[in-house]
């Protein structure tokens, strides 16, 4: 039993970093500038679609895991969120910022928040009596897989060769490739998140009800199991959804502030009232972000949820 629960536990922080890697798009935002001649809010506006269409997913999903299964439904989050990726980077040279909305944006936000919600949502029912713990493990995959997605990006030469031209402001459809680097990256990495993130849904399953039937009764014996009618009747739920409101903002803001040139301040051996005011809101962004305490934050909100429902 303990072999499956941590296999299942793996498998669902393997399906996170593919996921989590959508908090890397402030590594196209300025390549995309300057490779397109797009204005920084039509660049951004595919990741606000993408974090839109994540919470539609995470709904969808929730739903849907209940109904066929959390496999079948983290497949198709993989699926769609790998695909997404991979058509941005084949079909946006040719079609422009509206095929990188519906690919990126649309399809592959929706898959993420499919994922998501499953993910977690399974790794809770093998660790009834320890949600905190395991939802708290499998949620670190997110910020974890973006960590690992930068290095790995940042290391391509053709990637970093696009990155410095448009550093310097160059126009990239103008430099040999440079836009065809970028695009190959994208589809690339598609490719890659479509494996990886297959391979852990293939291992996401419930448990089954006779292996840990004692487990769940031992727990459900240590709360009130709540309806949503009910559940949205009490002031906790409230206080939850704003935290998590919060904490999405504070991620969603990430990639505006890494990618915007005028919160790029030189340094001073004073800091002055500006940089002060930059440094503050680094520190409370930080703090809220998918790698911060936030993370923590995001964890246990899910773990109380969850207690409502199956505690």
């Amino acid at each position: 039993m303990k072999q499956n629960r941590w296999t299942v536990l793996f498998a669902g922080m393997l399906l996170m970093m593919s996921l989590g890697t959508i908090y890397s798009w402030s590594l196209y935002t300025q390549p995309l500038i300057c490779s397109f001649g797009w204005s920084t809010s039509t660049t951004t506006c595919a990741f606000s679609l993408a974090i839109f269409f994540l919470g539609l997913g995470a709904l969808a999903g929730g739903r849907l895991q209940d109904r066929i299964g959390p496999r079948r439904v983290a497949l198709a989050g993989a699926v769609l969120w790998g695909a997404g990726n991979a058509l941005a980077g084949l079909g946006t040279p040719h079609l422009g910022a509206g095929c990188l909305y519906l690919t990126y944006g649309v399809m592959g936000g929706f898959g993420v928040g499919m994922g998501y919600v499953t993910s977690v949502a399974v790794v809770t029912k093998w660790f009834p009596r320890q949600r905190g713990l395991g939802s708290g493990i499998v949620v670190t995959g997110f910020g974890f897989g973006a960590v690992v997605y930068n290095l790995v990006v940042k290391s391509l030469p053709s990637f970093r060769s696009a990155a410095a031209a448009a550093a310097q402001h160059a126009k990239a459809l103008h430099v040999g490739g440079q836009m065809h680097a970028v695009m190959n990256v994208l589809t690339l990495s598609g490719v890659a998140f479509l494996v990886l993130g297959v391979l852990g849904a293939c291992l996401l399953h419930n448990p089954t009800p006779a292996a840990h039937g004692a487990e769940e009764a031992s727990a459900a014996g240590q709360g009130h199991s709540y309806t949503p009618r009910q559940m949205l009747a009490t002031s906790q739920f409230y206080f939850l959804w704003s935290m998590l409101f919060l904490n999405v903002t504070a991620a969603t803001r990430c990639p505006s502030f890494r990618s915007s040139p005028a919160l790029r301040l030189p340094l001073s051996p004073r800091p002055t009232e500006g940089s002060r005011c930059s440094m503050r809101s680094a520190a409370f962004f930080g703090e809220l972000s998918p790698t911060g305490s936030g993370a923590r934050t995001r964890s246990r909100s899910f773990s109380w949820c969850r207690r409502w429902f199956f505690s």
